[in-house]
């Protein structure tokens, strides 16, 4: 059995789809969990090649996911370009 190392991996969480999220809000966290999956840090730059919605979406997306608690920013270089950590969802805001 092959792992990449992260112990506390962020297994995508079926409960994404409970939460009433627009669905490209949810595509940005399925993204992030398929970084984190591979061993590739969750950063704008990493999501950015992958995402083909629009800058603003991916934006919305992540700042709907940070206020959900569903993903953290852990880094920030100041020029719109941030890490974050894929949440438990024990962690996760339900309102």
């Amino acid at each position: 059995m092959h792992t990449h190392g992260n112990s506390d991996g962020p297994a995508m969480d079926q409960a994404i789809f409970n939460l009433g999220l627009p669905m490209e809000t949810i595509s940005v966290y399925l993204l992030a969990c398929g970084l984190a999956d591979v061993g590739k840090p969750v950063t704008t730059k990493n999501l950015t090649e992958l995402w083909n919605g629009t800058a603003d979406s991916l934006d919305q997306g992540l700042r709907e996911l940070e206020q959900r608690n569903i993903i953290a920013r852990v880094l920030s270089d100041g020029n719109d370009r941030s890490a974050y950590k894929v949440k438990e969802v024990h962690h996760w805001k339900r309102f």
